[in-house]
């Protein structure tokens, strides 16, 4: 399942978080860090949403 990511530029790098997924958010030095978190986190946060539904 594919999910909207919004990322944001911050003064320490950028952050990243999933309007679908609450709680799902991610934070990183560079952009590549933060896509990379950010993928990882709305893994988990869906494997979890799937658990509950």
């Amino acid at each position: 399942m594919k999910h909207p990511i919004v990322i944001e530029e911050t003064v320490n790098g950028h952050t990243a978080h999933s309007p679908d997924l609450p709680g799902v958010a991610a934070a990183g030095t560079s952009l590549e860090e933060t896509q990379r978190t950010v993928r990882q986190a709305v893994a988990a946060g869906d494997s979890r949403r799937l658990v509950k539904e």
